[in-house]
């Protein structure tokens, strides 16, 4: 499997972890927000994947975050609100770019692997 196809898989599997936190949290779809999730794999010359851009309608992040409508993130605790956070976003993304930083990790440990493995037999012939 090639980076690209790794980290294309890892980015599919991330949409669909949000889509499933979403619905666990209940939150609605009423505008399609939970449709705009999508992401960007951004290539340097070589090949090699130098960026993943995700993106969203900007208003899932307050949602994220429990703030909106006269709700600021600095005085949701000195107000009375029945405003939740519902934290689709933040908690579950860096453990999932953590698992991706693994998952390269071994793929580059293996085709290093191989690489020195290929050396030496070549110089044993």
């Amino acid at each position: 499997m090639t980076q690209n196809d790794t980290v294309t898989a890892w980015a599919d599997m991330v949409l669909d972890i949000w889509h499933k936190r979403m619905s666990d949290l209940g939150i609605k779809n009423e505008s399609g927000m939970a449709n705009s999730l999508a992401y960007t794999i951004i290539g340097a010359a070589n090949g090699d994947i130098m960026k993943i851009q995700f993106a969203f309608d900007y208003v899932l992040k307050f949602t994220d975050m429990g703030v909106g409508k006269g709700i600021k993130s600095g005085n949701r605790t000195s107000k009375i609100t029945i405003r939740k956070k519902k934290q689709w976003f933040n908690k579950s993304f860096l453990l999932e770019v953590k698992k991706l930083s693994n998952i390269l990790a071994k793929q580059y440990a293996h085709n290093g692997l191989l690489l020195i493995k290929e050396i030496i037999e070549e110089k044993k012939s």
